[in-house]
């Protein structure tokens, strides 16, 4: 029998906002979408922040950890600056796929519906340095397509399990993730609790 694989992801922040975040026991609270300047005035998309911004950034700390059991382990840890991010909690509805052995994604499936969600408003993929995304439920048939508002980019990515893109991964979505569109085919009642988190620079460098 092939030794089994456990998977570790976090991602921590490391300013006071943890605290606005957390709540009892370092447990996340859902909440809508927050965007966060540094204590500053909330700004309109496509705005630029000031320079206090930048200087009032936000560290973040990723970490990444794989444990083979029998084998080896490895582990990272990477730090740097945001000095903007935005959290998102949503419900995906699940619904019964018209036809069940086929993917979400088949033509066949067309009927199952897509629910939009704006995560964050840079359209520039070098903005995105780091982006989460969590499900109380994973399955191949949890998926989502990506969208800056003008390009189309990665198309029926399967939500089967935790993903962590950072730095120049995030460019594997073959267009900033402005938007993503859920589809949830796991069957009526199977809904899924999803969180995003993406850590972006609101001005370019």
């Amino acid at each position: 029998m092939a030794p089994s694989a456990l998977t570790a992801l976090r991602l921590r922040l490391g300013t006071p906002k943890e605290r606005m975040e957390r709540g009892h026991g370092n447990t996340m609270r859902p909440c809508s979408r927050r965007a966060v300047f540094n204590s500053a005035p909330r700004r309109r998309p496509g705005s630029t922040a000031s320079a206090r911004e930048i200087a009032l950034a936000e560290q973040v700390t990723v970490l990444l950890a794989t444990n083979v059991t029998g084998g080896p382990s490895t582990s990272v840890s990477h730090s740097f600056q945001l000095t903007a991010y935005d959290r998102v909690s949503i419900t995906i509805p699940g619904v019964d796929k018209p036809v069940p052995n086929r993917p979400v994604s088949d033509p066949a499936n067309a009927s199952v519906p897509a629910l939009a969600v704006e995560v964050q408003p840079s359209s520039d993929t070098d903005r995105v340095t780091v982006l989460a995304i969590t499900s109380d439920r994973y399955s191949a048939d949890l998926m989502y397509s990506v969208t800056d508002g003008d390009t189309e980019g990665a198309k029926h990515v399967a939500l089967d399990t935790g993903q962590l893109l950072v730095g120049g991964a995030v460019a594997l979505l073959r267009a900033a993730p402005r938007s993503l569109s859920f589809r949830n085919g796991m069957g009526a009642g199977n809904d899924a609790n999803v969180t995003i988190f993406a850590g972006r620079k609101a001005t370019e460098d």
